[in-house]
């Protein structure tokens, strides 16, 4: 809308601030930090590495050591109504309620030394499986020391995707989880599957958005102390399927189908479902192998392009399998917080997620806008 302008009318809003995460008063100057302690009414922490397979070191020393400094600062904040801290519905593996009490499943991992584990990643550089526990317990330790306080906001998205309706439908920055598995699928890379009726718990980005401004609301003006945590998830509400999605993404490619590097147009098939990754691997190898012509003589591709091909999407069905068995994330408080809003409020800050057709969501909004923003590759 604001075209060229974009920029001045953004500056006009807001003031970006250089700093530091890591460091005390979040490596700002001193009299920059006297200025936002003396202003600032809000602070949401959105701050955070997101990267499935990060080194544990350094994974701690983001999502640990980054909130407990902006907590710091914002004991700091003289006018402070409202702290909002942005976190993930996946802090667990299993159904999950609007609570800071994590519920025992399969995929838990057994009670840790924080404290050790912390100071094991801060020394050294090993990577261990446990971060993202570790990691999550010492944001909520961090966050529980604010509790009476101030009023304290967890606002837990599942997995965040384009979105619905503003800045417009389909926007979206980067390749986010089930991105990656929608482009494969659409260059032929990803024949096969598991599990097709696992719940997978999407929300578009505006709607994320939305409820945060919300809480901030609902907790800015009343100003009592506590902590609260909103779920910004569907698979409660409106829950939709890996079957459901892989329904979708067929009748979208094979619309709109893509090229492959070779130039030719992708003939999408539907995608084969296995029990076990072992089984879908050789079929991914296959499919690859044989849509660029590796053993096919000179027109064929080399077989490392192959090859790094069939690496990439092994190492993503891989990473993903956890998610492969169904979670159900409670949205009761997050269903509150929607029906004490006015009218006029619904209607401008909707994050409403019973009302998303599937459907129309992915092949009308979320797949043009990958294909947009991510691939460079429109209809």
């Amino acid at each position: 809308m604001h075209g060229e302008s974009y920029q001045d009318f953004m500056l006009s809003k807001l003031v970006p601030v250089p700093g530091n995460i890591g460091e005390s008063n979040l490596g700002m100057n001193p009299d920059l930090v006297n200025e936002i302690a003396t202003d600032v009414d809000v602070i949401i922490n959105s701050a955070a590495n997101t990267t499935f397979d990060e080194r544990f070191d350094v994974a701690v020393n983001i999502n640990t050591k980054g909130p407990s400094q902006i907590l710091n600062f914002a004991k700091q904040c003289k006018k402070l109504c409202c702290f909002i801290h942005v976190s993930t519905a996946y802090v667990t593996m299993g159904n999950l309620g609007e609570t800071l009490t994590s519920k025992t499943t399969p995929l838990s991992h057994p009670p840790v030394d924080v404290d050790a584990e912390v100071k094991l990643a801060l020394h050294s550089s090993l990577a261990f499986h446990r971060g993202a526990e570790v990691t999550q317990k010492m944001k909520e330790m961090g966050l529980e020391r604010t509790e009476e306080e101030i009023p304290v906001a967890i606002v837990r998205p599942s997995i965040v995707e384009s979105t619905f309706r503003e800045p417009f439908p389909g926007w979206i920055q980067g390749n986010r989880m089930i991105d990656p598995v929608a482009i494969a699928y659409g260059k032929g890379h990803l024949p096969a599957f598991l599990n097709p009726k696992t719940v997978i718990d999407i929300i578009p980005v505006d709607m994320v958005v939305n409820a945060i401004i919300s809480a901030v609301a609902k907790h800015g003006i009343a100003r009592k102390p506590g902590l609260n945590v909103y779920h910004v998830s569907s698979s409660g509400v409106n829950p939709v399927t890996f079957a459901d999605i892989f329904d979708f993404l067929y009748e979208h490619f094979k619309s709109y189908p893509l090229k492959d590097v070779k130039g030719n147009t992708v003939d999408i098939k539907r995608v084969k479902i296995f029990s076990s990754v072992e089984d879908v691997l050789p079929c991914i190898s296959k499919a690859v192998m044989e849509r660029y012509g590796v053993a096919s003589g000179p027109d064929g591709l080399p077989r490392k392009f192959c090859e790094r091909i069939i690496d990439q999407s092994t190492k993503m069905v891989k990473t993903y399998e956890p998610y492969y068995t169904s979670r159900w994330f409670d949205s009761t408080e997050t269903y509150k917080l929607w029906e004490a809003m006015s009218e006029d409020e619904k209607l401008n800050f909707g994050f409403d997620v019973k009302s998303l057709d599937w459907r129309n969501y992915f092949i009308n909004i979320h797949v043009p806008g990958l294909r947009k923003y991510v691939i460079k590759n429109g209809r």
